[in-house]
């Protein structure tokens, strides 16, 4: 057995866990209205700051509860991420037009994507989005995972298009559980990267750990 090889990402566990919230009807309800407002483009950094919570939330206690909506907060901390998917799509577009090996290339950008939208959510600069080389390193050594994150979110992007049967509206529902399940298990993919061994990147700020303290000693 590698000793080096990181736990597996636990699918169940982040299919359950926009419900396992008992405040959860509110606040899937709150995303799907920020994704229909994603029309207006406002709604997709505030969408995008909440997950980012989310992600920081569940590496810390993946068994926590979804994070209360700050749309302040959320839409000033998502507009990093905004621009890291603009650059990321646009990318991808560009390299699409290549002709022949386009279609292939332009997968490269889509590939690397939650490497990026990784270092930024754990790292903070924006920096940490275009560090390929480290995205490598990241990808290489927790590629099981990766991988498996990568075809979960093929999966519950499948899945969030059921609500296409509920007069469209729906897919707005669908959409904010697909998002909480798939950021859910792309920090787990973080988490058990530190779990064995120490890596480069680490979550900002670093999660205090309680130490008791011993009881002071009775005077006589």
């Amino acid at each position: 057995m590698d000793p080096n090889a990181k736990p597996p990402i636990e699918i169940r566990r982040a299919f359950a866990y926009p419900t396992a919230d008992p405040a959860w009807p509110e606040k899937m309800g709150l995303g799907a209205l920020f994704l229909l407002l994603s029309l207006l483009v406002i709604g997709l950094p505030i969408v995008l700051g909440y997950l980012r919570r989310v992600f920081l939330r569940t590496v810390r206690d993946p068994d926590g509860p979804l994070p209360e909506w700050d749309p302040g907060a959320d839409l000033r901390d998502g507009a990093p991420a905004l621009l890291v998917v603009a650059v990321y799509v646009l990318a991808g577009a560009f390299l699409f037009t290549i002709p022949l090996v386009g279609p292939l290339f332009a997968l490269v950008p889509a590939f690397l994507l939650p490497a990026a939208l990784t270092g930024l959510f754990a790292l903070g600069p924006l920096s940490a989005a275009f560090d390929v080389a480290a995205m490598l390193e990241y990808i290489s050594d927790n590629l099981e995972n990766y991988l498996l994150g990568i075809v979960l979110g093929v999966v519950v992007g499948a899945v969030s298009m059921l609500g296409l049967l509920g007069l469209i509206v729906g897919v707005f529902a669908t959409g904010a559980w697909g998002l909480a399940v798939i950021t859910h298990a792309w920090a787990q993919v973080y988490r058990n990267s530190k779990l064995v061994t120490a890596h480069p990147v680490s979550v900002l700020p670093e999660p205090k750990v309680a130490v008791a303290v011993p009881p002071t000693p009775a005077s006589t």
